[in-house]
């Protein structure tokens, strides 16, 4: 993959060309073999071998998820951005940025944070490249499920699955859990807003599968849920199946939880578990 490694740098380095990395220098990564950029974001993305197939391109340039394929990484260029979010007050109305009704007082107080260029996985992890490489289903809702009229696949996102469980294979997969701060990052992708596409619940539609209308007329009459919202899903979704951010990444509100490698404090006491 040598030949796709050397396109791929000389993209990332030319201002001209992938100006979002601003002269960004890499070097070829084991394991990893780039597969183009994002049509959308402009960003590079590359494919996991340990974890599946390289995947395909589709003639619009979108990646065609397969049960088979492995992770997918998107290169995130590195920047300076506002991170966390307090409540509506004088100082902060609403609609103002990292403002949100719904914030808890851990979440803040707001602060500058700077994030260096690193790897962060476009799509959440399947339940297939889980089983592919551990030989386990730890999922509540595996592929003998039937939800809604859904039948699930590998392509369901893996869950029931710990902190400790994530590390230990990320670990033997030598890849990493994000930090919190990455996470967010890369989460808002340069939005500011309550939700990635806007202030309102409704703005959500197609972008997030939360507890919705669908969730209440399929089992979840007991479950408080956003009427006025209807994803298709009564529990998680196949991963990118919902429209992406502006880095591209998928499901990063809404289908499953993430872990993030922090530990959980105030805002203004967070370190790395590693120090």
């Amino acid at each position: 993959h040598q030949a796709a490694w050397d396109r791929a740098i000389a993209s990332i380095a030319d201002k001209d060309d992938c100006p979002q990395y601003n002269g960004l220098a890499i070097e070829p990564k084991v394991g990893f073999v780039p597969i183009g950029r994002d049509p959308a974001s402009g960003l590079w993305e590359f494919a996991h071998l340990q974890t599946g197939e390289i995947p395909d391109r589709d003639e619009k340039g979108k990646i065609v998820r397969t049960e088979e394929m492995g992770l997918v990484f998107v290169l995130i260029p590195g920047d300076v951005f506002n991170m966390g979010a307090v409540p509506p007050s004088g100082h902060n109305p609403t609609g103002s940025a990292n403002t949100d009704p719904d914030a808890r007082l851990d979440e803040g107080p707001v602060h500058e944070v700077t994030i260096k260029p690193f790897f962060l996985s476009k799509y959440e992890m399947t339940q297939g490249q889980w089983f592919r490489f551990t030989g386990k289903k730890p999922s509540l809702y595996g592929i003998e499920t039937n939800v809604g009229g859904h039948q699930h696949t590998l392509l369901h996102p893996v869950e029931n699955v710990s902190w400790n469980d994530c590390s230990e294979v990320l670990f033997r997969l030598k890849l990493r859990l994000p930090t919190e701060s990455e996470w967010e990052y890369a989460a808002r992708a340069g939005r500011a807003t309550i939700f990635l596409t806007g202030i309102n619940k409704e703005s959500l539609q197609g972008a997030a599968n939360i507890a919705d209308r669908f969730l209440k007329n399929n089992g979840g009459e007991n479950i408080q849920c956003e009427g006025s919202l209807n994803d298709g899903y009564s529990v998680h979704a196949p991963v990118g199946l919902l429209s992406p951010n502006a880095f591209g990444f998928h499901d990063v509100l809404g289908n499953v939880f993430e872990w993030c490698a922090d530990i959980h404090a105030d805002s203004s006491e967070k370190q790395p578990i590693d120090g």
